[in-house]
């Protein structure tokens, strides 16, 4: 049983770490490119509006996160 416990434990926490791995691949810019050096001063820049798809994606993902939680809290409950 100890054991079992522990697998599920270590099955929780990768599949964490690959949700917000994930999460964090989709925020990264995708377009990084350098800025060509001029002479005359740049005007500040205006902010970029948040897509409609981060907006969706963050509590989609906080949601799934979460209710994965509940479900091994329920599975050790169930085991006990």
């Amino acid at each position: 049983m100890k054991e079992k416990i522990g697998v599920q434990s270590a099955t929780a926490t990768n599949t964490l770490l690959v949700l917000f791995a994930l999460l964090a691949v989709l925020f990264v810019p995708t377009s990084a490119k350098e800025p060509l050096p001029t002479s005359t001063p740049t005007p500040a820049p205006t902010p970029t509006p948040v897509p409609e798809f981060t907006i969706i994606a963050l509590p989609v993902a906080l949601v799934l996160t979460l209710v994965l939680l509940f479900f091994l809290k329920m599975q050790r409950r169930v085991e006990k």
